[in-house]
């Protein structure tokens, strides 16, 4: 977790986030502004609006990921994808960013590479849920549904109790589903049950 604010500033360190330049703010402020636009069916200046963002704060991974899903709302998904690269490892939205990247490969019918890209997040030492229910989502666009289910049943295994964004319920059900394609009715209906 990260430590509190007031701490941080009394350290005299930067507090992750914060809006301290003119430049950080205007660009937090185009980002609200590309939102507003493509809620108004307005994509094309909302992307401008968004990549403003990103070059007053090249360090905002916000900018680049909303920058990379308005591309990719126009069916720029190589733009895209090239974008997200600029979002660093060890940025508090990485797994985001790494997860829209998959996503984004996947709706461009890069499906190979994007498996390739979620196999080596859950290959790692950290591997958490979040990297395996990535390679299973990405095995069952694949119609690859055994595998799918061994990747859910990692993912229950190696499921903390403080893990906040994936349920274990759901988990369950992401199994059961990969059973129930696969044509393992038993072993699908169990999982369902166990959800």
């Amino acid at each position: 977790p990260a430590p509190p604010a007031r701490a941080l500033v009394e350290a005299r360190r930067d507090v992750p986030g914060a809006v301290d330049d003119a430049a950080t703010g205007m660009a937090e402020l185009l980002c609200g502004m590309a939102l507003d636009m493509y809620s108004q069916d307005l994509t094309s200046v909302a992307v401008g609006f968004a990549r403003l963002a990103t070059w007053l704060a090249p360090d905002n991974s916000q900018a680049w990921m909303l920058s990379a899903e308005l591309l990719a709302r126009q069916d720029r998904h190589s733009a895209a994808v090239a974008l997200l690269s600029n979002v660093e490892a060890e940025d508090p939205f990485a797994i985001a960013a790494r997860d829209q990247r998959v996503r984004l490969l996947v709706q461009d019918g890069q499906s190979e590479r994007a498996l390739g890209l979620a196999r080596a997040a859950a290959e790692s030492e950290n591997v958490g849920v979040a990297d395996l229910v990535r390679v299973g989502e990405v095995l069952m666009d694949q119609d690859k549904p055994g595998e799918a289910a061994d990747l859910f049943t990692r993912a229950i295994a190696v499921r903390g109790e403080d893990e906040p964004v994936y349920p274990l319920w759901s988990l369950w059900l992401c199994r059961g589903r990969a059973h129930h394609e696969g044509g393992e009715w038993v072993a699908g209906r169990g999982a369902v049950e166990e959800a």
